[in-house]
């Protein structure tokens, strides 16, 4: 949600095509490549069960390399293999490819608008947003969580794109938090999460980082991008170190504070990399 608000923000504040892409490159791909690069050479060798030749020379450890032309591939040879939740090293990453087609697909729409004078940039985002509630509603009836799951990363993006366009609109009270909050917690209880997720979630966050200045101004927001990408792999780790299996709270307590320093360092990195790119 918060990518459709400062994306749709971006391309409207840039207005060239070519500055915006590259924004938005050198803030996805810097530290992906740092992950990636990181998972293959460090993490892998040390925690996968092959002997480090067979590692190095399996075609799956390089394959691994296409997540950084945001083709997801899941697994390096060996490691991860005896976790509870599958050898997957870092499933967030497929995320990243839906992510960059809504970059794609909200430019084209920024183009399609400066062409015509009648379709404005709002109106084709509240489109995007219908048609994707729609495809999410049948993949909910006849779907699998696969496709529900991508179709409602793009929900969320249109959301976010659709909350900043008519943002002047939208009040936001204490009592609105309370009553969504509310609204939240008896859906869940009644099993209807994917629906109040969409219908109440995003009034919720919005609430929370507007109305509270200090959460507004939060520094981890900074490196947001880069804990994502660390976060999966880091859990993966512990739950390696643990055995296979490790109850969610421990997993979550420990791999939290591993992923803001992580996340720090990555961004930093990163920085200084763009730092360069932009000499």
């Amino acid at each position: 949600m918060y990518s459709g608000i400062y994306i749709n923000k971006s391309i409207q504040r840039t207005k060239k095509a070519r500055k915006y892409l590259y924004k938005r490159c050198i803030r996805l791909f810097p530290a992906l490549i740092i992950v990636i690069l990181f998972s293959v050479f460090v993490l892998g060798p040390l925690l996968t069960t092959f002997k480090i030749s067979d590692y190095f020379i399996n075609k799956t450890t390089f394959l691994y390399l296409l997540n950084i032309l945001l083709i997801p591939i899941h697994n390096l040879p060996g490691v991860f293999t005896s976790n509870c939740y599958n050898p997957t090293v870092n499933g967030a990453l497929w995320t990243l490819p839906i992510e960059f087609i809504c970059y794609i697909v909200l430019l084209l729409f920024w183009l399609t608008s400066n062409k015509s004078c009648k379709i404005k940039l709002k109106y084709l985002n509240v489109i995007a947003l219908f048609i994707n509630l729609i495809l999410l509603i049948i993949a909910m009836l006849y779907g699998n969580d696969l496709i529900i799951s991508a179709i409602r990363a793009i929900v969320f993006f249109f959301i976010g794109t659709c909350l900043y366009d008519f943002a002047k609109y939208i009040k936001l009270h204490f009592v609105g938090l309370i009553i969504v909050f509310v609204c939240l917690i008896i859906s869940f209880i009644m099993r209807l999460a994917n629906f109040a997720i969409i219908l109440f979630f995003p009034y919720f966050i919005l609430c929370l980082t507007f109305l509270f200045p200090k959460i507004k101004n939060f520094k981890l927001f900074n490196i947001s991008y880069e804990m994502y990408l660390l976060g999966f792999p880091i859990q993966q780790t512990l739950v390696h170190f643990w055995g296979g299996q490790m109850p969610i709270l421990i997993n979550f307590t420990l791999a939290l504070p591993i992923d803001i320093i992580l996340g720090f360092i990555v961004y930093k990195i990163s920085n200084i990399i763009i730092s360069k790119l932009r000499k």
